[in-house]
């Protein structure tokens, strides 16, 4: 896991979480930040990130599997709700509480989506149940693919490169 403890203006990109407890997590109040192109399994809170009492941070291009949220933007009760998130071109749902709201959500992918999203469920390069960050990439038969606002993928794209190949 990684926490922004206290942090503010982070950049999180390719990066692989999987069998933990979480991914990336704000707990505390963040802004600013930029969480692009990270892929997650097996988190055991259900959300791939989490921002709590957010303002302003940029979550895009990024890969949720096996049914959890991508992102999670709650609050502590006695912190402000969280507001100008922008949410898209991600794989996965987003679960917002608490007062907390999305400045942008469009063009993520997950069952019953709504428009401007993208209802379906991904196909992934390296099968079902993908073990490497290169396997969360999406087929190019997949719902999703060429979906983005940038017309590439959702998800999380080859050309970022994500961790190194002795990680993966």
């Amino acid at each position: 896991s990684v926490q922004l403890y206290g942090g503010n203006n982070v950049v999180a990109a390719g990066n692989l979480f999987y069998n933990d407890y979480d991914g990336i997590v704000a707990f505390d109040g963040t802004s600013g930040n930029t969480i692009t192109d990270n892929a997650c399994y097996d988190i055991d809170r259900g959300s791939c990130i989490t921002l709590y009492s957010d303002n302003g941070s940029v979550v895009n291009h990024n890969t949720a599997a096996g049914g959890m949220n991508l992102l999670e933007i709650d609050r502590k009760s006695a912190d402000p709700a969280g507001k100008n998130t922008v949410y898209e071109n991600n794989v996965g749902d987003v679960s917002v509480s608490d007062g907390s709201t999305l400045a942008t959500d469009t063009n993520n992918l997950y069952s019953g989506a709504r428009s401007p999203d993208v209802s379906g469920s991904p196909s992934f390069a390296g099968g079902s149940s993908p073990t490497t960050w290169a396997g969360y990439e999406l087929k190019s038969t997949s719902a999703g693919h060429a979906g983005a606002t940038d017309g590439s993928d959702v998800g999380i794209r080859a050309s970022a490169g994500g961790p190194p190949a002795s990680l993966q």
